[in-house]
């Protein structure tokens, strides 16, 4: 019980700033709680932690749950990547279905719900998306030509994006809002007619 326990602490106001100090350098990220009936438990307290399995931050930003998400889609991207993504015995189409189904999913996952991103989270977010597609549409940055041995000139993102016929991340991440709002915005609408 006390090992898996965790607690997140946002201060706010006069004193705030002294409040953190203490608390994350005085007494190392330690807080000890009286529980009546059970006694003292000593928390550890964090500026993230796991719950549900999303990251929660304690200033509410989405970046750590970010990162571990774009890591989470890399991991799961690598050894995929030559025997299935850069295979042209596959369709591209194919290869982006299983993108899709297998890694956009891992990256995605309950973007509908998230609250606007910083613009490092979002490049970083969008350079492994690109990355992958990049390897679907055989535009893997730096290849050499085998028989000149020179660098073969790539698509850009917008190009590659329209090969594959795919939207930017950023519209990915819009249409899940999307899709995640429609069925509150159809009762909305259906309790404002009636």
């Amino acid at each position: 019980y006390k090992r898996q326990t965790e607690a997140s602490v946002k201060f706010r106001g006069s004193g705030a700033r002294e409040c953190s100090r203490d608390l994350f350098v005085v007494r190392s990220s330690r807080l000890f709680v009286e529980i009546p009936s059970f006694g003292s438990v000593d928390l550890f307290v964090g500026s993230t932690y796991k719950h549900l399995g999303g990251l929660q931050s304690s200033d509410l930003s989405m970046a750590p749950e970010l990162v571990a998400r774009t890591r989470s889609m890399q991991n799961a991207y690598m050894p995929l990547a030559k025997r299935i993504f850069q295979c042209n015995d596959f369709e591209e189409g194919t290869r982006g279905s299983l993108a899709d189904s297998v890694l956009f999913s891992r990256l995605l996952l309950y973007a509908g719900t998230w609250p606007a991103a910083t613009v490092t989270a979002q490049s970083r977010m969008s350079t492994a998306y690109m990355n992958v597609l990049r390897a679907i549409s055989g535009d893997v940055r730096g290849k050499t030509d085998r028989q000149t041995g020179s660098v073969i000139k790539v698509r850009s993102d917008h190009e590659v994006l329209a090969k594959l016929g795919q939207p930017t991340l950023a519209a990915k991440i819009s249409l899940a809002r999307i899709a995640f709002a429609s069925p509150f915005s159809s009762k909305v609408k259906m309790s404002s007619t009636t």
